[in-house]
């Protein structure tokens, strides 16, 4: 039987700061914290410094943790041309302090990747509050298209959702390798999403809102309507599972995605904008068999997309907000983030300070049920996907009976892509993105350079991660 499970006085005991303090000095005497006056949470700097954690949450540059200052990662971003906003941002791999960001003016982490902003990243409560003015800050300055420097709790849902879907473009492209430091990392921008979400309830509502009229009316998936599918499913995150999940999602998003996928399917294959030849009789057996093998090798890092997208939902996303919220703070409170595997046991549930009982804590690590070897075993399935009949396993979706099946969808997403104006018949597909793509993006396999291309250099740092 656990102390803080034998009564409502014992709970209380359990979870008094002072008591904590008292433990901490005790059982740390030449813990670097025993000076600090600023402490508000002395039950998780105790649990972080009997596992170690600690150590490995501290600044790459002034080697604080966030119990002594507020940490976060570099910010790198770009913006796409045309529509003036923000298209992708990426975080650092690295911890790095306000201090070393705002005093020391570091901007470049420890692997040589620069950065241009700081974003403070969730670790506690206490942290978040502190954090919270820089957090407005970066996000007012990654949406310069609003033209304002107030803070409006609905950038929120323009900013987190890019950098959602930039680490997970980044892992499908294997631009971005899928360490125990970048899971952990994603882990730690979806807590912030959720602690966000709590502080200004309007962005769960919006998020409710938008992710229910994409699925109510076409018209509102067009992409004059929602301009990033990508950026749409990291909403999904953020409200409860009874009220959105992605089942409800799964049909009209595949129709839409397919749609705008006609668009680099011909940039790779022209000829497959035709469907039926001059006599206007449908393509041969062959063709069709030929259309379906190279429109999924041209979608490959899409598809590798939104698997991932489904599969961090299914892992990640289950039950109400408030749950995952609650299995973050104990996953990152009470394990040993570089050792411990992520399991329903393995949290300890009511151990002495456990702020809720053993059913409590178990259920709230079942919806962040997933630990670092079921990510990475995750992502090696995601590449090792070659088929269709694959992917649509995978995330959960009915496949087309047969090659030819397979192959009228496809011709049918192309007469769609047609009628919504995505693509025009005879059009020079090899002009789509003549002007390349997000220098972000030029960490994966696949990068869109322009035409006038006539220089390339090649730089790459070597770093020990263990």
């Amino acid at each position: 039987l656990r102390f803080g499970n034998c009564g409502k006085d014992c709970l209380v005991l359990s979870n008094d700061n002072s008591c904590w303090e008292k433990l901490y000095k005790a059982d740390f005497p030449t813990g670097k914290l025993n000076t600090s006056e600023s402490i508000h949470d002395w039950k998780l700097a105790y649990h972080l410094s009997l596992s170690g954690a600690i150590e490995r949450l501290r600044c790459s540059h002034t080697q604080q943790n966030f119990f002594e200052d507020i940490l976060g990662s570099g910010v790198d971003y770009t913006i796409n041309p045309k529509t003036k906003c923000v298209d992708y941002i990426s975080l650092s791999q690295d911890l790095t302090s306000a201090t070393a960001f705002s005093q020391h003016k570091i901007r470049t982490d420890v692997f040589g990747n620069k950065f241009k902003l700081f974003f403070p990243l969730y670790f506690s409560q206490d942290h978040f509050k502190r954090a919270l003015p820089q957090i407005q800050k970066t996000i007012v300055q990654l949406c310069p298209e609003k033209k304002t420097s107030r803070f409006d709790p609905l950038m929120v849902l323009e900013v987190l959702p890019k950098i959602m879907n930039t680490f997970i473009v980044l892992v499908s492209d294997e631009g971005l390798s899928a360490s125990r430091k970048s899971f952990y990392g994603l882990l730690r921008i979806h807590h912030l999403f959720l602690a966000l979400a709590h502080e200004f309830p309007v962005i769960k509502q919006e998020a409710l809102k938008r992710l229910r009229r994409f699925v109510f009316r076409e018209e509102n998936r067009l992409k004059s309507a929602c301009p990033s599918l990508g950026n749409l499913l990291p909403l999904i995150m953020i409200v409860d599972e009874k009220d959105f999940g992605w089942p409800r999602m799964c049909s009209p998003y595949l129709d839409e995605s397919f749609s705008r996928s006609v668009l680099w399917i011909c940039k790779e294959y022209p000829s497959l904008e035709r469907t039926h030849d001059s006599s206007g009789k449908v393509e041969s057996d062959y063709e069709a068999h030929r259309r379906v093998g190279r429109s999924f090798e041209a979608m490959q890092v899409s598809l590798r997309l939104l698997m991932f997208h489904v599969y961090f939902l299914r892992a990640c996303c289950k039950g109400s907000t408030k749950s995952r919220a609650l299995g973050y703070d104990s996953f990152f409170s009470k394990l040993d983030p570089e050792d411990i595997l992520f399991q329903d046991d393995a949290l300890g549930a009511g151990d002495i300070g456990t702020h809720e009982s053993a059913d409590q804590a178990k259920r709230h690590v079942s919806c962040v049920g997933l630990d670092f070897m079921h990510f990475r075993g995750q992502v090696g399935q995601i590449f090792e996907t070659n088929t269709w009949q694959g992917f649509f396993r995978f995330i959960q979706a009915q496949s087309p009976p047969s090659k030819l099946a397979m192959a009228r969808l496809l011709r049918q997403s192309v007469r769609s892509s047609r009628k919504k104006g995505y693509h025009k018949a005879g059009m020079d597909f090899s002009r789509v993105h003549a002007s390349g793509t997000s220098k972000i993006l030029s960490k994966g396999q696949e990068y869109s350079a322009s035409s006038g291309l006539c220089h390339v250099e090649f730089s790459d740092v070597w770093g020990f991660d263990g």
